[in-house]
């Protein structure tokens, strides 16, 4: 039954995929529906109390109902016997949530962070939970690659909330289930923390959530400021939604290889949305309006947790022994499970040199696809002179670039606070490179037009360019490796 489940699934992934692939530039892409979609799935906990109380796995999903587990405290008696400790709030809201990360390690702290988890503070301080949140929002394996920057806005709409208000030694004397009681006698604390995870929901939202994953590589060195650019920037082109989150769109100038993942939770499941788009030559429009107009109460699902919404498994258990056994089966449980970065191996990249005879002036990228100006026939690529790191390898320092707006000429400096002069404006890090010579580096020299005042030129031959008397040599500037 689960694998045609999962079957089912894959096939209308690959329907809403190629779907997206026939869109043409400057489409207005249909709304795209995923019937059955596997974020709705039917399972809704108590019929009126939803999973308030039940076992919740933090390695899991990120608020989300597939991540809860079975009843650990009978809710339905706490309420009928404690009312005034019990509030649920029925105002609907809209409103928007962020994580955001440098790396997958950097997001999955952030997660971690959202909650009081009720943990030891220094085990807090090396965990890094909700990593299936990282696989299945991003489309990841066992291991995530320290290269990518990641950022998730999420539109939140909130139909309902529910609270417990408690002591633990209430709901250990009173109001834990026959089951879960049973369970601690006859289960180990390794399957009792399998069986029920680790911790207990205590406060949830019920409502729908758009999730909007961005993922993306850069050569920005302010890495979570290039994250929350280029979702924002997203979400707004894709969308249409405009999330309040301050950001500058020059952050996001800088990153390639970008990727949305996207999908629904809550709502009417045949209108939900589920996908991934490829962003760096995307011009693909959607329109969540099909779907928001779908959801209620009566649809709502799991959206949030609050702050202090997760009480750990541990604090549920009176037996001094058994309860240091929970306890640490429990830090084991996540440590098994928690994300893995994986330290992105350095590579040089060649760097194109290109030229406008125009203006008398050079650039130098990696790629430029993304630049539509060195594509419009004024420019001549060279050849490459040295190849540079795109990130920040160990031993290497930012090369930045500045831009005078008057010549459009470009200056590339390991100094970072030369924008001080009027003159130049500062264009960030363009690549990295090292200070000092390093086995199998060349130096890169700095050339000045002082001909015609307005031009930048960087060479590993002290011999160009040519007219050598209309030139300057200002020195090694860096050192890179030769052309690869």
């Amino acid at each position: 039954m689960k694998n045609n489940y999962k079957l089912k699934i894959i096939c209308l992934l690959c329907m809403v995929t190629a779907a997206f692939s026939s869109c043409k530039k400057n489409e207005v892409a249909e709304e795209k529906i995923l019937t059955n979609n596997h974020h709705n799935f039917a399972f809704t906990g108590h019929p009126k109390y939803h999973v308030l109380g039940y076992g919740y796995d933090a390695t899991g999903r990120l608020a989300n109902a597939e991540s809860s587990t079975i009843p650990v405290l009978n809710v339905e008696k706490f309420i009928t016997e404690n009312p005034g400790l019990f509030r649920q709030n029925d105002d609907v809201n809209d409103y928007f949530q962020y994580s955001y990360g440098e790396n997958a390690e950097s997001y999955s702290n952030k997660l971690t962070q959202k909650y009081h988890l009720s943990l030891d503070l220094n085990f807090l301080k090396v965990a890094k939970l909700f990593k299936t949140e990282l696989d299945a929002s991003f489309a990841k394996k066992d291991s995530v690659s320290s290269k990518y920057i990641y950022a998730t806005i999420r539109k939140m709409i909130k139909q309902k909330s529910m609270r417990i208000y408690f002591t633990t030694e209430n709901l250990i004397n009173n109001y834990l289930t026959d089951q879960f009681k049973a369970d601690l006698v006859s289960l180990s604390a390794t399957d009792l923390v399998k069986r029920y995870g680790t911790h207990v929901l205590t406060d949830i939202e019920l409502g729908a959530r758009l999730d909007m994953n961005y993922e993306a590589q850069t050569s920005n060195s302010k890495r979570e400021e290039a994250a929350t650019a280029g979702a924002s920037i997203s979400a707004g082109k894709i969308f249409n939604v405009t999330a309040d989150l301050k950001t500058n769109s020059v952050d996001a100038s800088s990153n390639y290889n970008q990727k949305l993942y996207y999908n629904t939770v809550g709502g009417d499941g045949s209108k939900g949305l589920i996908g991934e788009l490829a962003l760096d030559n995307s011009t693909i429009k959607m329109t969540i309006a099909n779907w928001q107009s779908s959801c209620t109460k009566d649809n709502a699902a799991l959206i949030n947790i609050g702050q202090d919404g997760l009480l750990s498994l541990e604090d549920l258990v009176s037996d001094p022994v058994k309860k240091q056994q929970v306890k640490a089966a429990v830090e084991q449980y996540i440590i098994d499970r928690q994300m893995v970065l994986v330290p992105e191996k350095y590579t040089p990249s060649p760097v194109g040199v290109y030229y406008s005879q125009g203006l008398n002036v050079w650039r130098y990228e990696f790629n430029i696809d993304n630049i539509p100006y060195l594509r419009d026939g004024s420019w001549q690529y060279k050849q490459t002179y040295f190849s540079a790191f795109k990130v920040q390898a160990t031993g290497t320092v930012p090369v930045y670039e500045y831009w005078a707006p008057t010549t459009n000429d470009c200056l590339w400096d390991r100094n970072g606070s030369i924008s001080s002069d009027p003159y130049w404006h500062f264009g960030g890090v363009k690549f990295y490179a090292y200070a000092t010579k390093q086995p199998g580096t060349v130096p890169i020299y700095r050339y000045y037009h002082h001909r015609s005042g307005r031009s930048h030129f960087l060479g590993a031959d002290p011999g160009r360019p040519y007219p050598q008397n209309e030139w300057t040599n200002e020195g090694v500037a860096f050192y890179a490796y030769p052309p690869q």
